[in-house]
Order: C-alpha cells, then sequence, then structure tokens
C-alpha cells in the first residue's frame, strides 16, 4: 500500500457497543475542526460486502464455511481500501472505519486459525490508532434489543458475544498472551457522552496547533511484510 496524507482511525468493539454512533459523532468533532472526514465501515457497500451481509443475517440459502467467510472479509477490506479509503487519504482526509482489521481476528478467528486470518489480511492498511470499545456483553445485549425492528444478525447472541468479547480482549492484549494489534481502550459501558469524551482525548494529540490536515506516515507494515 502506498505512503499516504491522510488518517486512517478505526473503532472496534462487539455488537452493541456503540461504536457507530461514537463514529458519526467523532467524524462531526474532526469536521468542525475543519479536517474533511469520511465516515465509513466494514463489511463495505460494496458488492462483496453486502454478500456477506446477506450471510449475517441468514438470507443466502447456504452458510458459508469459516475460511471462506475469513476471505470474504480480507476481499471486501482490499476491495475498500481501493475503492474509498485510499483516495480519501490521498486526499489528505481523516478516515473512521466502524470495524476493520480486528475484527477478522476476533469474529473470524472463532472459526479459523489466526495464522489463516493473517495471511489473508496480509496487505490490509494499518490505522494510526484502533480506539476499542470493551463493554459487558450484557449491556451490549440490552442495546441490540433497544433497537426498533432490526434483525439479528449472525453474531448476536448472548453466547456469540461473549466469545467474541474474549476474542477481541485476546487481539489486544488484555488477556494472556501478547497483542495482535496495539489499542486505546475506551469503556463504552459508560454515558455515551463521556465515550465521546474518551474518543476526543485519544484522537486530539492527533490535531496541530493550526487546525488542518495532518501528513502522517501509515504505521508498521502488516503482518508477513517485509
Amino acid at each position: 500500500m502506498p505512503v499516504t496524507r491522510g488518517l486512517f482511525l478505526v473503532m472496534e468493539g462487539i455488537d452493541g457497543s456503540g461504536r457507530s454512533t461514537q463514529l458519526h459523532r467523532l467524524a462531526a468533532w474532526f469536521r468542525a475542526h475543519g479536517i474533511p472526514t469520511l465516515a465509513t465501515f466494514e463489511p463495505s457497500t460494496g458488492a462483496i460486502g453486502q454478500l456477506i451481509r446477506r450471510y449475517l443475517r441468514g438470507e443466502e440459502p447456504v452458510a458459508a464455511p469459516p475460511d471462506a467467510l475469513a476471505l470474504l472479509f480480507a476481499a471486501d477490506r482490499l476491495e475498500h481500501l481501493a475503492r474509498e479509503v485510499q483516495p480519501a487519504l490521498a486526499r489528505g482526509e481523516v478516515v473512521l472505519c466502524d470495524r476493520y482489521l480486528a475484527s477478522s481476528f476476533a469474529y473470524q478467528g472463532l472459526g479459523s486459525a489466526p495464522e489463516f486470518v493473517r495471511a489473508a489480511n496480509a496487505r490490509a492498511l494499518r490505522p494510526v490508532i484502533t480506539l476499542y470499545f470493551k463493554v459487558d456483553p450484557e449491556i451490549a445485549l440490552a442495546r441490540i434489543a433497544a433497537r426498533d425492528g432490526e434483525r439479528r444478525e449472525l453474531f448476536e447472541t448472548r453466547e456469540q458475544l461473549t466469545r467474541i468479547a474474549a476474542a477481541y480482549d485476546a487481539v489486544f492484549g488484555l488477556a494472556d498472551g501478547p497483542a495482535e494489534f496495539p489499542a486505546t481502550v475506551i469503556d463504552a459501558g459508560a454515558h455515551p457522552d463521556a465515550v465521546f469524551e474518551a474518543c476526543v482525548a485519544a484522537c486530539r494529540p492527533l490535531l496541530t496547533p493550526n487546525p488542518g490536515l495532518v501528513p502522517t506516515p501509515l504505521g508498521p507494515e502488516p503482518p508477513g511484510q517485509a
């Protein structure tokens, strides 16, 4: 992936952690500082992302095996980067992405070997910062239940959310073993305003004294790259 000017920020966490709400609040905060900002998400709006969403909603007649689903997420990610993320970064914009690389390790890692997920995503761009919205699965379930008229997806059950929360903790080094990625932990069980303030505190150092675009190198090379 070529070096770009913009800032690539990622928000991770289980379903019901409040990422999407804070994504739009944080995007508005950057824009208020005069910084063009793209708010996006994965699975993406592209053709592969739409196929993934049909699988997650149980709308496909045959369930994708775990390794196939992991490959679909990786393919959607590369298409999303080429179609939407990299062009915005090349324009010098901030890109905020709701879910990204770590989610593949947390979700697809439940059915696929970590080395398989790592290899499938070896060419994925690294974000400059990842915000991990850590929340108790019971709180997340209550939020999911409060949604009006939304059909639950494959991973939105107590058992799955509990497993994925533990997987996220492992990915970010909050359990035994090394971290797959660095992350800033956000207490997503707090009041939404407090969560937002924590997000702002994590992102504020990225701004210059004269608000504007912040040229920055990419993060570390992705796993498997020299």
